[in-house]
């Protein structure tokens, strides 16, 4: 972070009264916290309790720390159980494991230098890149060129497909994900078909049982009328359905009870 935009921050934490003020701020904040900025925003926690709950405010967004910069961190701490709490939050971002012993000479009892021994070696060493919080990857120049100590970039242990992962399909680099989404497509796609030709013979045999006119080209009704027309159905002989008088045979329209139309359902 510039010098500029991080005085900005810290002028803002002095200001706020409370612990929960000085956090909300450095939580809203945008940019990444190198190692000396960390340990001096810390200075303005009187509380070892709210130091550590600042550090893990902090710890997504800072750049990498050597060991130096965990031992400036520890140092802002007096009891050796809350250096081996901030240890603990700092040690993922450690990029000069060899220089461990910095960290270790923090502590005065050999019992917490066995538990900061542990920590530090429980890492790995490797470091750990600060996840942006404008996504991902960070900004231009981070990781530093060459990359971690010991580590390839992405993680290995995000993925072991090609990075950057193929293109194409819902889910790049996962085939069997896109072969059973295209499966499911084509199942929904029949599916549909089988439903709509069972809706159209649903509705012939309707139309059958309820006696309608059968459709014939050129016939009556023009497209966009209704039927029957204005004025009632068609006389008799005007060539409805074509080739055929209407109501067969010259019967009386509608057909009188008891002659059988309407069809009993």
């Amino acid at each position: 972070m510039d010098y500029g935009t991080f005085s900005q921050i810290e002028q803002r934490v002095q200001q706020s009264a409370f612990a929960d003020g000085k956090i909300g701020v450095i939580s809203t904040s945008s940019g990444h916290f190198s190692g000396s900025q960390v340990a001096q925003l810390l200075g303005h926690f009187p509380h070892a309790s709210d130091q550590i709950k600042a550090l893990r405010a902090m710890q997504p967004r800072v750049w990498s720390l050597t060991c130096n910069d965990v031992k400036t961190i520890l140092d802002k701490f007096s009891f050796a159980s809350d250096k081996i709490t901030a240890l603990d939050i700092a040690v993922r971002s450690i990029t000069d494991p060899g220089n461990k012993f910095v960290i270790l000479d923090s502590f005065s009892f050999q019992s917490d230098k066995e538990r900061a021994r542990s920590l530090l070696e429980g890492s790995g060493g490797a470091g750990m890149p600060p996840q942006s919080t404008g996504g991902f990857p960070p900004p231009s120049g981070f990781p530093p060129s060459g990359g971690f100590p010991g580590q390839t970039y992405p993680p290995q242990s995000q993925s072991s497909a090609a990075y950057p992962p193929p293109m194409g399909g819902m889910f790049p680099g996962n085939p069997s994900a896109d072969m059973t989404m295209a499966a499911g497509q084509a199942m929904g796609q029949m599916m549909g078909a089988t439903m709509g030709t069972m809706n159209a013979m649903a509705s012939g045999m309707q139309a059958g049982m309820m006696g309608y006119p059968p459709p014939a080209a050129g016939g009556f009704p023009p497209v966009g009328s209704s039927y029957p027309p204005p004025g009632g159905p068609p006389p008799p002989g005007s060539g409805y359905p074509p080739g055929s008088a209407y109501p067969p045979g010259g019967s009386a329209y509608p057909p009188p009870p008891g002659s059988g139309y309407p069809p009993p359902f």
